[in-house]
């Protein structure tokens, strides 16, 4: 998304390959909850699938919940918040790296997290509660009781 544009999302489940914000260019979120899934196929890993630095999320409502963002892979994602910049970065295997002294509302899950730019990390307590599902349930344990 280029400089002077802005990329309106309403609820629902997007799929990027990637996603990049440039000039100042913002995403409204419309209505949530937005689930964003980067695939990130052919990216490589020193450069960004996810690049917000240009651009920041604009969430009205504030609630981290309405805005999802999964990635399993190994590239860069790159974060510039704002005022109404809230949710949830759900990238285990990734790097994410936190510009432009911004603060971010809601939570970041990273295999590394890097603030350089000085911005405030708020940890909303409410997701624990309220957490995005990335598969199916599974059962990951079992045993056998006599009573």
């Amino acid at each position: 998304m280029g400089g002077g544009g802005t990329l309106h999302l309403s609820a629902g489940t997007y799929i990027f390959n990637s996603l990049a914000l440039k000039g100042g260019a913002p995403l409204v979120v419309e209505s949530g909850p937005v689930i964003i899934k980067l695939a990130g196929e052919g990216v490589a890993n020193s450069n960004a699938v996810l690049d917000f630095s240009g651009g920041a999320i604009v969430n009205a409502g504030m609630d981290p919940a309405q805005v999802q963002v999964q990635y399993a892979g190994t590239a860069m994602i790159l974060l510039s918040g704002g005022s109404q910049s809230s949710g949830l970065i759900y990238a285990p295997n990734a790097r994410v790296s936190q510009t432009g002294g911004s603060p971010w509302f809601g939570a970041i899950i990273a295999g590394t997290n890097d603030n350089g730019g000085g911005g405030a990390l708020h940890y909303d307590r409410h997701l624990a509660s309220s957490f995005v599902t990335l598969g199916n349930y599974m059962l990951s344990s079992f045993t056998w009781k006599k009573y």
